[in-house]
């Protein structure tokens, strides 16, 4: 981790959109416009996620010529993802099914 605390670091999970944006990321290696497209969020607000993302180290980028790919990286999120997964699937009211639906 680059310039990541402890607290920024779990913050990503937390916040809805980068929540999101990895478990996205979890199915496919995407770049910031086919995130936008499928999430429904402009490209600002997906760029500027991905700098949290990048610095925790919790994905990864390369370039393909002028465009910039991203992949979770699962070493990192992979663990934490599954428990939100399993958590959310077997201890979370009805509602919290729903959110995660979404």
């Amino acid at each position: 981790m680059t310039n990541c605390s402890c607290d920024s670091f779990f913050v990503n999970f937390s916040n809805k959109a980068r929540l999101n944006i990895m478990l996205l990321l979890k199915t496919r290696a995407c770049d910031v416009t086919t995130i936008s497209r499928n999430l429904k969020i402009e490209q600002s607000l997906v760029s500027h996620n991905m700098t949290k993302l990048l610095s925790c180290n919790l994905v990864q980028s390369k370039r393909e010529g002028k465009t910039k790919i991203y992949s979770l990286n699962k070493k990192v999120a992979l663990p934490i993802l599954d428990i939100y997964e399993k958590n959310i699937l077997k201890n979370c009211c009805s509602i919290c099914k729903n959110e995660k639906k979404k």
